[in-house]
């Protein structure tokens, strides 16, 4: 399957690179460097137990962390240097988060996407234009819940005391506690554009 991120960063004029991982080289801390004859079978050793990593938390039968689900299966394996280099440089770069704090069954879902990895060489924040275009975008905004339908999508979201809900059932009951004809929702909530507006439902603003 492809990345839909790559359909994204081509409509947004990003330009890309590709990493050369095998072009890595290891040094230690006298400085000296480390030969591919003794980093290349941890390397190898080290994806083994992070591809086994969800089903050892499956067969707990509970989530835990990438880290515990590595070190279950090897309790001295993070001791060694190099290892701890591979977690960082392969699983804590690709997901953005550190072992201890990444899910075990659902921290490395990209992997589903095959192909080369590449870094976008002219700014990340492009990417976000596109789909920015026409919509409201609210920052420091906690979201609280978003509920998704054939037709379209709501966000309920705290701010200022107001809390914006949808409901196909005409009560509130489940989702907040305003839910409002669209005149009375725009006095609470403030106005909402029309291509967001449902007119089949009683709906609150995002």
């Amino acid at each position: 399957a492809s990345n839909p991120l790559v359909a994204l960063a081509a409509r947004a004029g990003l330009t890309t690179a590709v990493t050369p991982d095998d072009l890595v080289q290891l040094y230690a801390t006298n400085g000296t460097a480390v030969p591919y004859s003794i980093s290349d079978p941890l390397e190898t050793r080290y994806d083994q137990l992070s591809n086994k990593v969800r089903s050892t938390a499956s067969k707990l039968g509970k989530d835990i962390s990438f880290q515990q689900a590595l070190t279950s299966q090897s309790s001295t394996l993070l001791n060694d240097p190099i290892m701890r280099y591979f977690g960082a440089a392969w699983t804590e770069f690709d997901t953005g988060a550190p072992l201890n704090e990444l899910s075990a069954l659902q921290g490395m879902e990209d992997e589903a996407f095959g192909g080369t990895d590449v870094i976008v060489t002219n700014g990340y924040d492009r990417i976000l234009t596109p789909l920015m275009n026409g919509f409201e975008v609210r920052t420091g905004t906690p979201v609280e819940a978003i509920q998704q339908s054939a037709t379209d999508v709501t966000v309920r979201y705290t701010q200022g005391g107001c809390r914006c809900c949808d409901s196909d059932s005409g009560s509130a009951e489940s989702w907040g506690n305003l839910l409002h004809p669209r005149a009375e929702r725009d006095q609470a909530c403030g106005p909402r554009p029309d291509r967001f507006w449902n007119s089949q439902q009683s709906n609150s603003g995002v």
